[in-house]
C-alpha cells in the first residue's frame, strides 16, 4: 500500500520526522503545515514540498492517508480530534494529551472511527530495551521484586519563569516532558496494571512547574518500582534513560546503549554465564532506511506505516497504552498536590 502523508508542525521533532518519513518505503510526504512564515517558506523552497499555514487547509486540499503531528503539547487534543473527524490516521508526539480523560476520549473516538493512532514513545523501539523486556519475560533473573526507572537531562540550568516549559496548561514541566517517556517505558516492560503509591514533585529552577519527579509504583503482580526524573541535572549533557531490575537470581541494568546482566546462577540454555554478561547496541541489527537521532526513531515510523498499511507490526503500541501513561501522570500530580 502506498499513501501520502502530511506533517503538522515542523519544529525540531517535525523536521526529524519529515526527514525520516521521506525515506520510508510506501509513503510520500506531500505537504506540511507550519505557522511560522519564515520556516514554512524556507522549507518549501528547499524541499519542493507544499507548505500551509493552517493544517486544516492542508488536510482539506491534499489527498492524505495519514499525518504526523508535532504541534505543541497543549494542541495535541484538538489536532487529534480533527484528524479523526477527517478519517485520517495519525502519529502524534508525546505526551498524548494533557489529561487521562482527554486521552481516553481520543483513543475511544479513534477506535470507534476505525482511525489508527500512535504516540511517539520511542523507547519501545530501542533494541536494548526490547532485549531487557525479552530477558525479563524469560524470568532470567528470577522473580523481579523491585526496579528503578530514571531519566535525567540538563534542560534547565538557571532560574526561569517564562515560556511554555514553565506552564502546566501548555504541557510544561518535567513530569509531562521527561516523565511521560519514563513512565511509558516502565509500563511497557512491567505491565499496565499499576497504581501510584507515593509521589513528590520538586522545583529547582522553575517558578510554576516541577523540575524533579519521584514516584513509587505498585504493580498487580506485586512488583514495585521507583520513577526518578530530573531535567535540571548539571552532570548530564544529553537526556538519558536507564532502568535497573533486582530479582531473586540476579540483577539487570539497562540504558539505550548497553545492557549488563548479573546471574547468581545460570539455569537457562541461552549461553549466558554465571556472573556478569554484557550486551551492547552494536550486538543487534540496527538497519533502517534512514538513521537520525537513533534507529528507534525510524523504526517507530516504519511501524506506524505498517499499522496503517495493514501489515504486521513489531510493537504493540496503542492509544490506550498512551492514555494509561496519562492516568499515572494524573495520579502523580494528585498525590504531590501539584497543578
Amino acid at each position: 500500500m502506498n499513501f501520502n502523508i502530511g506533517i503538522i508542525g515542523v519544529g525540531k521533532m517535525g523536521l526529524s520526522h519529515l526527514a525520516i518519513a521521506n525515506q520510508v518505503e510506501g509513503i510520500q510526504v506531500v505537504a506540511f503545515a507550519e505557522k511560522s512564515n519564515f520556516l514554512r517558506k524556507a522549507l518549501s523552497k528547499s524541499t519542493g514540498i507544499e507548505g500551509y499555514a493552517d493544517y486544516r487547509e492542508m488536510i482539506q486540499k491534499e489527498e492524505l492517508t495519514a499525518v504526523i503531528i508535532c504541534v505543541p503539547n497543549w494542541l495535541h487534543y484538538e489536532t487529534c480530534l480533527y484528524c479523526i473527524d477527517q478519517d485520517l490516521h495519525f502519529f502524534v508526539e508525546k505526551p498524548f494529551t494533557l489529561s487521562h480523560e482527554t486521552s481516553l476520549e481520543v483513543a475511544k473516538k479513534a477506535d470507534d472511527s476505525n482511525v489508527l493512532g500512535q504516540v511517539g514513545y520511542v523507547n519501545r523501539y530501542n533494541p536494548i530495551f526490547l532485549k531487557a523486556k525479552d530477558l525479563l519475560g524469560q524470568n532470567i533473573i528470577g522473580e523481579v521484586f523491585y526496579y528503578s526507572c530514571e531519566m535525567t537531562g540538563s534542560v534547565l540550568k538557571k532560574p526561569t519563569k517564562s515560556g511554555w516549559r514553565n506552564d502546566y496548561s501548555m504541557g510544561g514541566g518535567c513530569l509531562y516532558d521527561y516523565g511521560s517517556h519514563c513512565i511509558d517505558l516502565a509500563l511497557f516492560i512491567n505491565g499496565n496494571d499499576v497504581k501510584v503509591k507515593s509521589a513528590s514533585l520538586k522545583s529547582v529552577f522553575s517558578q510554576n512547574v516541577d523540575d524533579c519527579v519521584s514516584a513509587e509504583l505498585l504493580h498487580l503482580s506485586g512488583r514495585t518500582g521507583h520513577i526518578h526524573v530530573n531535567w535540571a541535572d548539571f552532570a548530564t549533557r544529553k537526556a538519558s534513560n536507564s532502568m535497573t531490575f533486582w530479582g531473586s537470581n540476579g540483577k539487570l541494568i539497562v540504558n539505550k546503549q548497553e545492557l549488563n546482566l548479573y546471574l547468581a546462577k545460570n539455569e537457562s540454555s541461552t549461553g549466558l554465564n554465571d556472573g556478569w554478561n554484557r550486551f551492547s547496541i552494536t550486538d543487534f541489527s540496527t538497519e533502517t532506511n534512514y538513521y537520525l537521532r537513533g534507529e528507534e526513531f525510524s523504526k517507530q515510523i516504519q511501524d506506524f506505516v505498517d499499522r496503517v498499511s495493514g501489515n504486521e507490526v513489531k510493537i504493540n503500541d496503542t492509544l490506550f497504552d498512551a492514555a494509561r501513561v496519562d492516568l499515572i501522570i494524573g495520579e502523580i500530580f494528585s498525590m504531590s498536590n501539584k497543578k
